[in-house]
């Protein structure tokens, strides 16, 4: 069985604003985006299943003085 999520614009960039949060104290301890999307558990749902939306979180992160490849 094959189940289809849908998201309109608002709720996606909700998500992605409310998971940056979540790994963002990781990520001012040193995590990279992976190892702290791994300590929220975000890793199996998200960011190892999904590239756009890892490239998503990393855009939102830059845009907010987070570069990935800072981190």
């Amino acid at each position: 069985m094959i189940r289809v999520i849908e998201q309109n614009t608002a709720e996606r960039n909700l998500e992605i604003k409310e998971n940056f949060e979540l790994i963002k104290p990781y990520l001012d301890k040193g995590y990279s985006y992976t190892g702290a999307c791994i300590e929220v558990g975000l890793s199996n749902n998200k960011c190892c299943s999904s590239r756009k939306w890892f490239k998503d979180l990393r855009e939102y992160g830059k845009a907010h003085g987070y570069a990935y490849k800072d981190y």
